[in-house]
């Protein structure tokens, strides 16, 4: 999830961005109009008009991108496939 919309929160200097990623997310009980997540590592509630779903994967904090190896053809490359 990501927010469409920059947020000043309340009691904090912390102004959380547009486009800014929404981590952690978990529904808050008492209103289903709200979402509970982390935002640049502070736990925040947040109105669910304000957020809308991300197009791809996030990536880590640190910018770099982990790949992961492709798995092994379950054959030898000179077999051919079983029909």
């Amino acid at each position: 999830m990501t927010l469409i919309k920059d947020l000043n929160l309340k009691g904090t200097n912390f102004t959380a961005k547009r486009g800014t990623a929404v981590r952690g997310i978990s529904l808050v009980v008492d209103n289903p109009e709200q979402i509970e997540g982390r935002v640049n590592a502070q736990q925040i509630v947040i109105p669910t008009r304000f957020v809308k779903k991300s197009n791809g994967p996030i990536p880590p904090e640190d910018g770099l991108l982990t790949l992961r190896p492709l798995p092994k053809w379950p054959f030898g490359r000179n077999t051919p496939p079983l029909d």
